[in-house]
């Protein structure tokens, strides 16, 4: 679960095991492997034309593009 929230994160080990020392959050395993999933980047409207933004969006979707799907 998200620290006060309702909602369940779903992350690599390690990065999970960064905040295995606060007492609000429980990690545990996912009960099987999970199928594989879609990913997606979600921004606000009034950076769709930012060129920061522009440029970060297009370096994170090169560097996506280059990981190998495992299934």
């Amino acid at each position: 679960m998200v620290s006060g929230t309702n909602l369940i994160a779903t992350m690599p080990k390690r990065l999970a095991m960064d905040y295995a020392q606060n007492p609000e959050l429980k990690i545990v395993k996912a009960p099987k492997p999970l199928d594989a999933f879609s990913c997606l980047m979600v921004w606000h409207p009034r950076m769709n034309s930012d060129a920061a933004h522009v440029w970060l969006r297009h370096i994170i979707a090169k560097v996506a593009g280059t990981i190998k799907k495992t299934s």
